[in-house]
């Protein structure tokens, strides 16, 4: 049955019924994006330490380290390395951290799946580990996007800081924090529902595969 299968598709361990030739191509849309999406977080993270590196030298004596909800500084200080660099430290460490803990969730799964919070996680348990892995690839990728939409705003805090600081504005306007910020949770829900429709699509094929192989046992069983 596989040989009659073959030509037809690029998977040809699918059994018939199984669109191989679409499967493979969502999985490579899938790494595509999860490519382009940890590319875009890299560039961000760079260009966060590259304005931060290149505003600290035009920085006056006294800069605002805290902002009311008005966006008026209520805080200021001198720009230490750690008053100024703060942000693009966390900003790093936010981004790395959230792609490490989608490096682990499939080790997790196999070692302490008690630990793993997932939606589906029933299904996603009984899948093989390739499967398990492209069913994570839009949890990965809405991760990194999250990061991404993180690092933005420090960006923005960094740029609006020294602007303020050198007399260049008053006040930092918040509108644009509060947007990333919807932007964050509107990317969080995307995320969560993605994985669970890659999740059931992926234990629909895994069915499909599973009956095949049963069926062509069964007629094999038979023949002799």
């Amino acid at each position: 049955m596989h040989d009659k299968c073959a030509g037809h598709f690029k998977d040809a361990s699918a059994p018939c019924g199984v669109d191989g030739r679409a499967r493979w191509h969502s999985i490579d849309i899938m790494v595509t994006m999860h490519k382009c999406a940890i590319a875009i977080l890299t560039a961000s993270i760079a260009a966060l330490w590259i304005i931060s590196i290149r505003l600290y030298p035009t920085l006056p004596a006294t800069i605002p380290l805290h902002f009311d909800f008005a966006g008026t500084p209520d805080r200021f200080g001198p720009p230490s390395f750690g008053n100024w660099f703060g942000l693009p430290i966390l900003g790093t460490l936010i981004g790395v951290f959230l792609i490490a803990i989608m490096a682990v969730v499939p080790w997790l799964l196999r070692v302490a799946p008690g630990i793993v919070n997932i939606p589906r996680k029933t299904q996603l348990l009984a899948l093989p580990a390739d499967s398990q892995r492209r069913a994570l690839a839009p949890m990965t990728t809405m991760m990194a996007t999250l990061a991404t939409a993180i690092v933005l705003m420090f960006i923005y805090i960094i740029h609006g800081t020294a602007r303020i600081a050198t007399g260049d504005a008053s006040i930092l306007a918040l509108w644009p924090i509060f947007a990333l910020i919807a932007l964050i949770l509107v990317l969080a829900v995307i995320g969560h529902f993605a994985t669970v429709r890659r999740i059931d699509s992926e234990t629909a094929v895994q069915s499909a595969i599973n009956a095949a192989r049963d069926s062509a046992n069964g007629n094999t069983a038979r023949l002799r």
